[in-house]
């Protein structure tokens, strides 16, 4: 019993010298973790790059139309939509409209508050 345990303890020890002698070096390799951050790096530069497109979009609309600032694209935009419809259909058919073209170009563009159907007056 004695000559197994020495077998063992010489085993441990010739072991444990063999692996103090391996030398490791740096890891070149950096565990990602949590694992979402790496995705949240991703989302902001996606989200930076749809941001700079949709400027350069509404910067080359203004251009297209002539406007100054995008204050004056909303203006020329809202009048354009409510120039094809106000006359031609009711009010119903007017906030459709609207709310299709807040669809198509996004809701910061064009903003509707209220619609007021002008009454005639009989004299």
């Amino acid at each position: 019993m004695e000559s197994i345990q020495r077998r063992v303890e010489s085993w441990i020890s010739d072991q444990r010298a063999k692996i103090l002698k391996v030398s490791w070096g740096p890891l070149h390799w950096r565990m990602k973790w949590p694992p979402w951050i790496n995705d949240d790096r991703e989302q902001r530069k996606k989200i930076h790059q749809e941001y700079e497109f949709r400027k350069r979009q509404l910067h080359d609309l203004c251009l297209a139309v002539k406007a100054d600032s995008i204050s004056d694209l909303q203006d020329i935009l809202c009048c354009m939509v409510l120039a094809e419809c106000v006359y031609k259909r009711p009010a119903t058919e007017l906030v459709r409209a609207v709310n299709k073209f807040k669809a198509d170009f996004g809701g910061q563009v064009v903003l509707w508050n209220v619609s007021n159907p002008l009454q005639t007056r009989s004299t």
